[in-house]
């Protein structure tokens, strides 16, 4: 679901900073009915093997007139293939209605672009 939420902003041409994709994964799993790992845990350990398998690439990045830092993730794949992708394992595996997930995602993205 995290690979998911940054191929998805990627695609948008949204920068996938880490709060944008931490509120997608959050918003998906609370909608499924599952429990979601912290954002710590998920910058820390699951971007770290993400970037590991060389599925996507992480940099810290500093912003003016915010908290502070910030992980900026990219893909190294083309996004839309991921999504298709890792939208067929979500179907298998948490029995995800991908339409749905789809229509969904467009809104939550109206409100980041």
């Amino acid at each position: 679901m995290f690979l998911w939420a940054i191929a998805l902003l990627r695609s948008r041409k949204v920068p996938a900073m880490s709060g944008y994709v931490y509120h997608i994964y959050k918003t998906l799993c609370d909608g499924n009915d599952i429990f979601p790992y912290t954002m710590r845990h998920l910058t820390h350990y699951i971007g770290i093997k993400l970037e590991t398998l060389g599925l996507i690439t992480a940099k810290e990045s500093y912003y003016k007139n915010s908290r502070g830092r910030a992980l900026e993730f990219d893909t190294t794949e083309d996004p839309v293939s991921i999504i298709f992708l890792t939208e067929e394992l979500l179907k298998r595996k948490f029995e995800i209605n991908v339409d749905q997930l789809s229509i969904w995602a467009n809104t939550v993205l109206d409100r980041f672009t």
